[in-house]
């Protein structure tokens, strides 16, 4: 009974993990620019583009004291968003 019981929480917490992403408030879904919109309302910052080719946005700011780089990933066919990376300086 013991290892059903821990079987089914981890199960409950991988599903919650693996389709429940956000960050911030902002879910892991959707199109770049909204995705984008969104987090300059929260007041972020978009990094200058660094000339680079990868379909990534670089975003600063601050959530809750804690100053944060933000990278969202996302389809460059689509515009679908997929990850965020978040770098704490």
């Amino acid at each position: 009974m013991s290892r059903l019981f821990k079987l089914v929480v981890f199960l409950s917490a991988l599903i919650r993990f693996s389709y429940g992403q956000e960050f911030s408030g902002v879910a892991v879904d959707g199109n770049i620019d909204e995705v984008v919109s969104k987090f300059v309302q929260k007041g972020f910052q978009i990094k200058p583009d660094n000339q680079s080719k990868k379909p990534v946005v670089s975003l600063t700011g601050y959530t809750s004291t804690i100053k944060v780089e933000l990278f969202i990933s996302y389809n460059p066919s689509t515009k679908e968003v997929w990850r965020f990376s978040v770098y704490l300086p």
